[in-house]
């Protein structure tokens, strides 16, 4: 999938895109807490893939272009490690799981998602594209 949302990625406002993707993920983790079928649970997990596959085309592109070559390695390594450590807390669901059950889990995770995809939208702007790519030299037609 993520050969095909990298090219919405270019297309697309990709604040928008990355916004709107989360929103969809998280209401696939509420879809998630309400089905009574397994069916339904399979469906709403793959649909949560889908959507996930447009964060990192989105993510780095505006990482290119909110930072400037000195330092986007440190941004990107920085965006990269989140992730490590988000699978880490993820381990923090046991807890969460046997305290409070596997349904409201997925509410609570479900609803943050939709606040932090809210916030993303509106607080996010989007950077000028390319803003740090090397100009292109033209040469004068005599």
């Amino acid at each position: 999938m993520v050969l095909t949302t990298g090219s919405f990625s270019d297309q697309f406002t990709r604040k928008y895109l990355l916004g709107f993707a989360a929103l969809a993920w998280s209401i696939t983790s509420l879809g998630t807490s309400v089905t009574q079928t397994l069916t339904g649970v399979i469906v709403c997990r793959m649909l949560l893939g889908v959507f996930e596959s447009f964060c990192a085309p989105a993510a780095y592109s505006l990482i290119a272009d909110y930072f400037p070559p000195e330092v986007r390695t440190t941004a990107n390594a920085y965006f990269a490690g989140c992730i490590f450590v988000g699978a880490a807390l993820s381990s923090a669901s046991t807890a969460m799981i046997a305290a409070l059950g596997w349904r409201q889990v997925y509410q609570i995770v479900g609803l943050y998602g939709l606040c932090a995809a809210l916030l993303l939208i509106i607080c996010v702007s989007e950077p000028k594209r390319g803003m740090y790519d090397p100009q292109k030299f033209q040469q004068d037609e005599d």
